[in-house]
């Protein structure tokens, strides 16, 4: 095993280590649905939005371990499961810290504009995705309750359902690209 990765996984155990020992992080199950773009709904871009990047620290098939910016802030997040419920563990961190490990994310990165849209009781997360995904639309909705989830019904402007699709998880797309083949549409 390469010294780097012994390091990384070492490092994300720490912390877990240390975070749990402070009794600050927050876990909680996300429900949560994501979709590619058919079209953007008009004034799209008139909502609220932040500017993301996100570094992944360990990926693999039910684990992944990463460091957000959005805007000005700075987060540490563990998340685990596939598909529309998974368990998402999440920290504040400092810009030091977060400055101080981002190097280790080298090669599983990507940045993204997230825009929040209203929709009835929901807020529709609108991502925009920069660099070698640019092009790339798509939404995530995160729900309270499994039957919130279940009877969603997504407005017209949303395209394919791909939440049990891997190939479209932030993690994937950050670490593989655009997946091969892709036939969605493409913002320009």
């Amino acid at each position: 095993m390469k010294v780097a990765r012994i390091n990384k996984i070492i490092f994300s155990e720490v912390i877990r280590m240390q975070l749990q020992s402070l009794g600050k992080i927050i876990t909680k199950p996300e429900i949560e649905r994501r979709f590619l773009v058919n079209y953007l709904q008009k004034n799209w871009d008139s909502h609220p939005h932040l500017e993301y990047k996100q570094g992944y620290l360990k990926t693999d098939d039910e684990i992944s371990v990463r460091l957000r910016e959005a805007g000005n802030k700075h987060f540490y997040t563990v998340k685990t499961g596939t598909g529309k419920v998974r368990d998402e563990a999440e920290t504040s961190i400092s810009d030091y810290f977060f400055n101080s490990f981002w190097h280790l994310t080298k090669d599983r990165r990507l940045k993204k504009t997230r825009y929040e849209i209203p929709h009835k009781d929901l807020t529709l997360q609108l991502d925009i995705f920069k660099k070698y995904l640019k092009g790339l639309v798509m939404v995530e909705v995160e729900f309270n309750t499994i039957e919130q989830c279940d009877s969603f019904i997504p407005p017209e402007w949303f395209g394919e359902e791909v939440t049990d699709n891997r190939k479209f998880t932030n993690k994937s797309l950050a670490i593989h690209g655009i997946p091969k083949g892709f036939k969605g549409w493409i913002f320009t």
